[in-house]
């Protein structure tokens, strides 16, 4: 299991040198029982053309140990980024990646308002990035060069709390540049509420839509007769 996590943290660092790269790291808690965790990764063209490698070389690279990737869903993909063209992967984990960092997800109702909770401790869970802390130097070179490094926590409803990033309703933003630079990787703690909505409040909202179409329809056909009338 250290092999594995050394090795996945490695990829990551050697992508990241290749040149100007966007890596973002999502985890999507937003149905508000589950866990969904997709990483992508863009990387300029002219950088990958410099280089002489492409996005083909980096995907056959990665899925050349099939011990940890061969469940993964790996994609390429494209993009403009500033005016630049960028070639990339989109990075699907498989189900039980995603249900152990689900373990991680709670939640519960009082009254009208439902509370979820992330407590996310990242050295035990599958998302296993500690590793990179050994790396101090290279990140601190990485972060001057500009290559962006993310995590991307989105939950279910307003995010009123969160231990560490920047939050934006309900999505929590965290520098992993600053994270892991830090020399230790502490827990991720977020809790968000969202109001729960009464099913009744939707018949009657759709009922009250209905009866508003059946009044408009009426005066149409009422203000067609009066024109037929003069």
């Amino acid at each position: 299991m250290k092999k594995t996590k050394k090795l996945i943290s490695l990829c990551i660092i050697a992508i990241l040198l290749t040149g100007c790269v966007q890596y973002n790291l999502t985890i999507d808690f937003r149905d508000g029982e589950s866990a969904i965790l997709t990483s992508e990764l863009y990387i300029n063209e002219n950088d990958l053309k410099k280089s002489q490698i492409t996005i083909k070389d980096i995907k056959k690279q990665i899925t050349s140990n099939d011990d940890i990737f061969a469940k993964w869903s790996i994609k390429e993909s494209s993009q403009t980024i500033d005016h630049e063209k960028y070639q990339g992967l989109i990075i699907q984990a498989p189900e039980s990646v995603n249900e152990e960092i689900a373990k991680n997800f709670s939640h519960y109702e009082k009254k009208d308002i439902t509370t979820y909770e992330l407590n996310l401790d990242i050295q035990k869970s599958g998302l296993d990035l500690s590793e990179l802390t050994h790396y101090q130097s290279t990140l601190s070179t990485l972060k001057n060069n500009q290559a962006q490094f993310v995590l991307t926590i989105k939950m279910p409803g307003q995010v009123t709390s969160s231990s560490i990033g920047h939050i934006d309703h309900h999505i929590v933003t965290i520098d992993l540049y600053e994270y892991l630079m830090s020399g230790h990787v502490p827990p991720i703690s977020i809790i968000s509420q969202e109001e729960s909505i009464d099913d009744d409040f939707y018949a009657y909202f759709i009922m009250g839509l209905v009866f508003i179409v059946i009044i408009i329809f009426i005066y149409y056909l009422m203000k067609k007769k009066r024109k037929k009338d003069i």
